[in-house]
């Protein structure tokens, strides 16, 4: 919880208007990346930090990368909290916090698996790299920027929002939609 509340407590919205050239997307979000590598370096993973826009733990050996995919940005926290956004409050059972269901939650769950089965010693036939991404919830540069320099896994799979699992999400796609009306020069109306 203590490691959970810790990354709940980062305020990791894209702020373009102070980006540096180590904080492309802002200090919050850059903070956020590293406090996943520093828990994941501290625990014995091999950390990667790629151009602070995204990185990597990782374990295991072998030719096959299983991917697990997360993200530690956030949309703005909006107006309505009944408490801090960013406070990381445990109230009757439930942590509240922005971030706290996407995704970073279920990248705090999909890294606390590797550290179970890192301490039990479990043999692994293949490296398993926990993937952090920055940029989910805008423009997806983190994705771009990490494959760009980073093998693509064999394997994946995703653990961001709701429990159980989502199994539909493929992607993000924009469409701009036009319509040419009929209506020749002499404003006949369409029939």
């Amino acid at each position: 919880l203590k490691d959970l509340q810790g990354i709940l407590q980062i305020k990791s919205v894209l702020d373009e208007e102070k980006v540096q050239p180590d904080a492309p997307l802002g200090q919050g979000i850059k903070d956020a990346l590293e406090y996943m590598l520093n828990l994941g370096k501290k625990d014995g993973f091999t950390p990667k930090n790629v151009g602070n826009l995204a990185g990597h733990l990782e374990m295991g050996q072998g030719d096959q990368l299983l991917g697990i995919l997360g993200h530690v940005d956030v949309v703005p926290e909006g107006d309505g909290w009944s408490v801090d956004p960013y406070g990381a409050v445990i109230k009757d059972g439930k942590i509240y916090a922005r971030g706290s269901s996407d995704d970073k939650g279920p990248t705090i769950a999909a890294y606390y698996g590797m550290k179970i089965v890192k301490e039990l010693g479990i043999p692994l036939g293949k490296r398993v790299r926990l993937i952090i991404g920055t940029d989910e919830e805008s423009d997806w540069r983190c994705v771009e920027h990490y494959f760009e320099k980073e093998e693509m896994p064999t394997m994946g799979f995703v653990p961001d929002a709701d429990f159980p699992i989502i199994f539909a999400e493929k992607g993000i796609a924009d469409y701009d939609i036009v319509q040419q009306s009929n209506v020749n020069s002499s404003n006949e109306s369409l029939q």
